[in-house]
């Protein structure tokens, strides 16, 4: 029986892709966004699939056996494979997992733990259904919102090519019809997902950049104390000289007499009140309106809305209800009844 060592030319051409998606890994550590979560996921998703292509290599080429026996540890590579795919479609869409990650590396360490000691080396069945498992996994977060969705699409279709190579090759083996050829199936489906995500992510270099939506004002060098005091400035001035009842008060106005740039001013309002300018004068106006359609019968509704700096009857209706959920009109006329529901 021959058990030297040999290359053909499917083994040849599987090394050579194996020695690229180590290279390409050292291309991602490299890269100028290799920080990224999401990047040392998928250069560790596309470092499993060559360790385990040369592993298959060193099967093939019958230079297993003079190999540690820790070898075959890339053989279970596969309980690696499938949980990074999931948590690496899960960074590019920005969704926070719901729980720990390491979890989803447990059976890895399981099986990892049972083939060192040599007690039980989990068989093909298991295998496939982790595959399955987390096929449906992957492709149930996909989020055709996203800015990425088009890319974690591509990624979820390259792992679905790979878990059903694997699931065909079984097919095969179970049923007696494996040939040569087709032994080569799982890692012609590898070296597809090394070429095509690897190597376009890296060509396309936006896929690897932060797509993670930015705060209006997160780079803001304003301190938690200046924007406190801002926006007590902001509060007293307009409540001193009730500046809400007039109707075409602007920020640009409110920054000027204040000596403060318009862009403070709203990053102030939208992170100590959760309020545009316009929002703030308004629930202002609003405020006024509702005292004054209880406490002045006499005035009509469309003066008060006037009175309290609102340009007309309909912005004003709108916006009244907005705030409480009724019309001016039955505010006024059921207001007892509304305050206490209110309440």
């Amino acid at each position: 029986m021959n058990t030297e060592a040999t290359l053909n030319n499917w083994t040849t051409i599987f090394l050579v892709i194996a020695a690229q998606g180590i290279l390409l890994c050292l291309l991602f550590v490299f890269h100028k966004s290799w920080k990224l979560k999401k990047n040392k996921i998928l250069a560790s998703l596309i470092l499993s699939f060559s360790l385990m292509l040369l592993y298959y290599v060193a099967f093939w080429t019958k230079f297993l056996p003079q190999l540690p026996f820790q070898i075959h540890l890339l053989g279970e590579l596969t309980y690696l494979i499938a949980p990074l795919a999931f948590l690496y479609i899960n960074e590019v869409n920005n969704i926070k997992s719901k729980g720990p990650n390491y979890l989803h590396f447990v059976p890895f360490g399981m099986v990892s733990m049972l083939l060192l000691t040599q007690v039980y080396r989990v068989g093909s069945v298991l295998q496939i259904l982790y595959f399955i498992v987390y096929t449906y996994l992957i492709w149930n977060v996909l989020d055709t919102k996203s800015p990425s969705y088009k890319w974690a699409k591509q990624v979820a279709i390259s792992y679905s090519v790979v878990a059903g190579g694997f699931f065909l090759y079984y097919l095969l083996v179970w049923n007696g019809w494996l040939t040569p050829e087709f032994d080569y199936w799982i890692s012609v489906t590898m070296s597809f997902f090394i070429y095509f995500i690897g190597y376009k992510a890296i060509l396309k270099s936006e896929l690897l950049e932060d797509n993670k939506p930015i705060s209006k004002y997160e780079k803001s060098l304003l301190s938690e104390d200046a924007a406190t005091s801002i926006s007590e400035k902001i509060i007293e001035h307009i409540e001193s000289l009730e500046l809400y009842k007039k109707g075409e008060y602007k920020l640009k106005d409110l920054a000027d007499e204040l000596s403060i740039p318009t862009h403070t001013i709203s990053q102030v309002l939208n992170n100590k009140m959760n309020k545009s300018f316009s929002e703030l004068m308004n629930s202002y106006r609003i405020h006024e309106a509702k005292k004054l359609l209880q406490e002045k019968e006499n005035l009509s509704i469309i003066s008060i809305a006037y009175s309290v700096g609102f340009n007309n009857k309909v912005s004003f209706n709108n916006s009244f209800k907005k705030h409480t959920g009724y019309t001016p009109s039955e505010y006024r006329n059921n207001g007892q009844e509304i305050n206490v529901s209110l309440n």
